[in-house]
């Protein structure tokens, strides 16, 4: 689950549901603040005229899984550790265009590039590029550490580990010290792994066992076939984009308070994720890559 050491997208998709980044992007690629409270510009003062220099204000009051403060060291931190060929992080190349992290107090990180860098928000934004990890878990700590921090990290994300079984599954509970008020919707989540692209679909569509199907790569007649008028998927719609496909099933109701969900990986690998709502209120669920 450390997403900076991810050899796939099963990886990223375990870890990014405890793991953040500072910065989201929207369905229209624009920028959105996630553990920042303000995207910098020129209009705003926190980027440079000439591109070189980026201010990140951290969001106050966030705290990391454990409850320790997390600041603008865990960025400087994370910046280091990822620069750092001992630990093999997939993402060296995209953090390397940085020269200095400086935490000026403990929520404003300043961060100096080598040179002009109009994508200056590269390195801190997306699930799979921008994780912040914890400066108190990992700094000085060896490779147990790191090795623990796969299994079960600490992160600033809605939900905590609860239990992991490699290949096998991972199960989430809710994070009580997450940040926002009354979330997530979902007081448990099950990411289980194994089976093929039509077996997870037809979980989701003909049995109802599980709420996602991720990475279905499956001829549009097949998945049709897998649909009656009695099975609980009560819509059906693919879409193809570059460089995945995409398949969204909305469900008329969900019988069980544990609604469940399953995603299939490429290589023949899937996941599956379990559901329980906190909240009583309708919900409509979909199946992405």
């Amino acid at each position: 689950m450390s997403i900076q050491n991810a050899t796939g997208d099963k990886d990223i998709l375990a870890g990014q549901i405890v793991l953040e980044p500072l910065i989201h992007f929207a369905p229209d690629s624009t920028l959105i603040a996630n553990l920042i409270t303000e995207i910098p510009s020129f209009e705003n003062g926190l980027l440079s005229a000439d591109s070189t220099k980026v201010t990140l204000r951290l969001l106050p009051g966030v705290t990391w899984s454990d409850g320790e403060p997390f600041t603008a060291d865990d960025v400087k931190f994370t910046w280091q550790w990822i620069m750092n060929n001992d630990n093999a992080s997939i993402n060296s190349g995209l953090w390397s265009p940085i020269t200095g992290v400086e935490a000026t107090d403990a929520t404003t990180a300043v961060v100096t590039f080598k040179a002009p860098t109009p994508l200056w928000f590269v390195p801190f934004s997306g699930s799979g590029n921008g994780t912040i990890y914890p400066k108190h878990v990992l700094d000085g700590k060896g490779a147990s550490a790191l090795d623990a921090f796969r299994l079960k990290p600490v992160g600033t994300g809605a939900y905590v580990v609860d239990s992991f079984s490699p290949n096998d599954q991972a199960v989430y509970v809710v994070n009580e010290k997450y940040r926002e008020p009354n979330k997530p919707f979902f007081s448990k989540l099950i990411l289980k792994g194994g089976g093929d692209a039509a077996s997870a679909a037809r979980a989701v569509i003909q049995t109802g066992e599980y709420d996602f199907a991720w990475y279905t790569q499956i001829e549009p007649e097949v998945l049709k076939s897998l649909q009656s008028d009695g099975s609980p998927a009560s819509s059906l719609s693919t879409r193809v984009s570059t460089p995945s496909a995409c398949i969204s099933i909305s469900r008329a109701r969900i019988p069980r308070s544990t609604a469940r969900n399953r995603m299939s990986g490429r290589q023949t690998r899937g996941s599956a994720i379990r559901l329980s709502a906190r909240h009583s209120r309708p919900r409509s669920i979909a199946v992405a890559s």
